[in-house]
């Protein structure tokens, strides 16, 4: 199980009940696409500041928000959030996602370098030399990212009576369990897609 996946996940629903501090996501492995938390200007409450419509489907002209705002109020609902409550709540999303967007920045940077040392005219033990520094810079860098979503989580915490702590507890191990069977379903279709396809034999004229 990945924990800070879940950490990610759960703090960006959490801060959120008007909701992201990383769209409800971890930072993405080094070798996998760096994408920054999804910035739009609709009414969603997404937590975004500036979306042009392309990001990972959602807020393209006037289709529906992005279903983590469904899970913000499913969240809001389960811990019956006052309003002094929602009010702070927001308050430590919007400084999470301060802290976190020069970090976000950088590793959108570091991505493009890899990409143009792939490019790149030099040998290959050189490109291999020069990616490997960057991605252990990545690595660094989402640590970091990884502090900074604990540290909301804990402030986060903190304006819960006892019962809402019992009731975010539960709301984690639900999104541990769903994250879970997400992970199996996507093996398998990977699975799949690696079996060999049956071929058909020709038709005789």
């Amino acid at each position: 199980m990945n924990k800070n996946f879940i950490l990610a996940t759960v703090l960006g629903l959490s801060l959120s009940l008007g909701t992201t501090l990383a769209n409800a996501e971890k930072l993405p492995a080094p070798d996998g696409p760096i994408k920054p938390p999804c910035n739009c200007d609709c009414k969603c409450d997404c937590g975004c500041d500036h979306h042009k419509g392309h990001h990972h489907g959602y807020h393209k002209g006037h289709h529906p928000c992005p279903p983590h705002k469904k899970h913000n109020h499913e969240l809001e609902n389960k811990l019956n959030l006052t309003e002094e409550q929602k009010v702070k709540a927001k308050e430590i999303r919007m400084q999470g996602r301060e802290e976190l967007k020069p970090i976000i920045d950088e590793l959108r940077v570091k991505k493009e370098k890899i990409r143009e040392i792939k490019d790149s005219t030099l040998s290959e033990k050189e490109k291999a030399s020069q990616i490997e520094a960057q991605r252990k810079e990545i690595i660094s860098l989402r640590e970091q990212a990884d502090k900074i979503r604990e540290k909301n989580m804990a402030q986060f915490e903190e304006i819960l009576t006892a019962e809402q702590k019992t009731e975010f507890n539960k709301f984690k191990q639900e999104m541990k369990a769903k994250h879970e069977a997400f992970k199996k379903q996507m093996e398998q279709k990977r699975q799949q897609k690696m079996q060999p396809q049956p071929t058909t034999a020709p038709e005789e004229k």
